[in-house]
């Protein structure tokens, strides 16, 4: 994955309620020791370097022991949007992308890293994924089914840059933009009623 770089990211999970865990990171001298609440919630800021070295955060309690390697530090851009942000480097049939097969061949970059969210519509914010493409570095397999528009941008920001770059994508042809704005927002122009929305096809 990529952290925003020289700044404070926030870590966030969920365990048993009371549960101890101690965070440790690559980069931090001193390991974070921290208390889940009632809920079994917890969250704790990290400050985050300009380091271009790939960095390590393990994650320990008497219950559990996770481990996230190959992190980097660089700038992180959420691409969201209907068909045009969604559209991938491949092309659909019909609709190519210019010279898609020697830009998608030329694609491998380390210090790219890209992250999917796939279609999947709720009424309420969620605090997981329920559908996903994991991180994974820019190479040809990754980035053939990839958002090109997505992919160009994070590929001359990297370039330009000259820092490693995440693209998180969660775009959906033909949503409507209300889909994308929150009920707190859209209560100041009209009354939101979801309780007969159908999102089963389409967030719409």
């Amino acid at each position: 994955m990529v952290l925003q770089r020289d700044t404070k990211v926030t870590l966030w999970g969920w365990a048993t309620p009371k549960e101890k865990i101690t965070i440790k990171s690559s980069w931090l001298v001193s390991p974070i020791n921290i208390e889940t609440d009632a809920q079994g919630k917890w969250q704790a800021k990290v400050k985050t370097t300009n380091s271009k070295t790939p960095q390590e955060i393990s994650l320990r309690s008497d219950q559990s022991s996770i481990t996230l390697s190959n992190i980097l530090f660089g700038e992180v851009w959420l691409s969201s949007g209907q068909s045009n942000m969604e559209r991938e480097m491949q092309g659909y049939h019909g609709e190519p992308v210019f010279r898609p097969s020697l830009l998608i061949a030329k694609s491998h970059n380390p210090n790219l890293r890209l992250f999917k969210a796939l279609n999947a519509a709720s009424k309420t914010p969620k605090k997981d994924l329920s559908k996903y493409k994991a991180w994974e570095e820019a190479t040809p397999e990754s980035v053939s089914t990839f958002s090109a528009v997505a992919y160009f941008y994070g590929k001359e920001l990297q370039k330009i840059l000259d820092c490693p770059v995440g693209i998180i994508l969660s775009a959906w042809s033909g949503s409507s933009i209300e889909a994308w704005i929150s009920q707190e927002a859209m209560r100041e122009y009209q009354k939101i009623d979801l309780s007969t929305l159908n999102i089963k096809e389409k967030p719409n």
